[in-house]
């Protein structure tokens, strides 16, 4: 069941990004295998500079041992409240 979400979630999160992508790129006037506009180059490069700057953020979001044990810590304290 996990592992049925997990890629569930997955599949549903590449497709809303690549829909999402889709419609920018058909907002700037992009056409596929065609010399392209200035309005869809400017689209191809806001949707770029958008890939980065989520790259890096990711980058930022740092999890590391300490932080995953007192996340942990914290969920098993959450737990034994809705236990009780």
């Amino acid at each position: 069941m996990v592992f049925a979400a997990t890629v569930f979630g997955l599949k549903a999160g590449l497709s809303v990004g690549r829909a999402i992508a889709s419609w920018v790129l058909s907002m700037f006037g992009y056409v596929p295998n065609a010399v392209q506009t200035p309005d869809s180059i400017l689209g191809i490069k806001l949707l770029a500079i958008a890939f980065f700057i989520a790259v890096g953020c990711l980058f930022r979001y740092k999890i590391d041992a300490e932080t995953r044990a007192r996340m942990a810590e914290e969920l098993n304290e959450r737990r034994k409240g809705y236990a009780s």
